[in-house]
């Protein structure tokens, strides 16, 4: 795989699998009765970082009790499972789940620059993107981590174009909870 991948990209990959890890492990820890060991956690990480292979893999809750042995409650009030969707829509909605996002898209569907003066060939195309990719919240903060990314397509020859991405900011901001 080295010879074929850059090392350095190889090295970002393993230190953004060891960072995932650590932070399911903080999570869980938050989480679990002080009577769960290290074991029970590292094995619920160890299902969900390398035996569930898509990471948009939806966990329900025969799933989370049998395979992951999580505490799963069998009846859950109406009300609070109706908070519960309602929360899961107010996300859906924010992090516009149900969007294809598609940077060849957005880049097909920007209206073209205008022509240059003299005739040459065309100038690139540009589109921002401003992403969410997650949210934390308590009963007084809010903290999402947000990217702001510019896509840029510039035409190489006939009928032929390079697509850039550039990442213009990315980080973690905090605001008092709604």
């Amino acid at each position: 795989l080295a010879e074929k991948v850059h090392p350095l990209s190889l090295g970002n990959v393993e230190r953004f699998v060891m960072q995932s890890r650590m932070i399911a492990k903080k999570i869980l820890k938050t989480h679990m009765k002080s009577n769960s060991n290290d074991h029970e956690i590292s094995e619920i990480v160890e299902t969900m970082a390398s035996k569930l292979y898509f990471h948009g893999h939806p966990i329900n809750r025969k799933e989370a009790k049998d395979d992951l042995k999580l505490k799963v409650a069998k009846t859950v009030p109406a009300d609070l499972e109706q908070q519960m969707w309602t929360l899961y829509q107010d996300f859906e909605g924010e992090f516009r789940n149900r969007e294809e996002f598609n940077p060849t898209v957005l880049l097909a569907n920007a209206p073209p620059p205008p022509p240059t003066t003299p005739p040459g060939p065309p100038p690139p195309i540009r589109v921002t993107a401003d992403l969410l990719h997650a949210v934390i919240e308590d009963t007084r903060l809010s903290s999402a981590c947000r990217s702001s990314r510019r896509y840029i397509k510039t035409a190489v020859g006939p009928g032929q174009y390079l697509v850039e991405e550039e990442l213009l900011s990315q980080g973690w901001t905090s605001s008092t909870a709604p």
